[in-house]
């Protein structure tokens, strides 16, 4: 038997309220299947820039590179956040200051978890048990999203 969730009675959810509400991350795989990162999915923002919402291919592309670095986060200050690798510090920002909270505070409550830098494509990656939440990190000043 297939569960359809649960009743709303007169206030159920409209389809598009229940579609926008699922559709909570996306999940990046490797050409081979393997599952390789996941993201948060921003569909308020139709933006593929670095800051906001990654492209599959971008992500691929991140993904596959060799350009990753241990890195570790210092500080986040609304949609900045401040990390340290060992070419030194930076400061970029999101879109997304909650997930971009939420992400930071990862490392402080699991075991065994790496967070990873690619200057190349803008990403960061806070890693564990080989999947890892991305983050595209835009430098300057917070650009708004388009659309939202």
């Amino acid at each position: 038997m297939m569960d359809h969730g649960p009743s709303f009675g007169s206030n159920a959810p409209s389809s598009e309220d229940i579609l926008e509400r699922e559709l909570v991350a996306l999940s990046f795989t490797s050409p081979s299947g393997r599952a390789v990162g996941i993201a948060p999915a921003a569909p308020l923002c139709p933006m593929y820039v670095a800051g906001h919402s990654i492209h599959a291919i971008h992500a691929r592309h991140a993904v596959e590179s060799t350009d990753w670095v241990p890195a570790r986060i210092v500080e986040v200050d609304g949609h900045y956040i401040e990390c340290e690798t060992v070419k030194g510090r930076f400061r970029r920002w999101s879109h997304n200051p909650v997930h971009l909270r939420r992400g930071a505070e990862v490392p402080a409550l699991l075991p065994n978890v790496e967070v990873l830098w690619c200057e190349r494509y803008y990403i960061l990656k806070v890693e564990s048990d080989g999947i890892g939440q991305l983050f595209s990190l835009g430098e300057g000043e917070v650009s708004s999203c388009k659309g939202s």
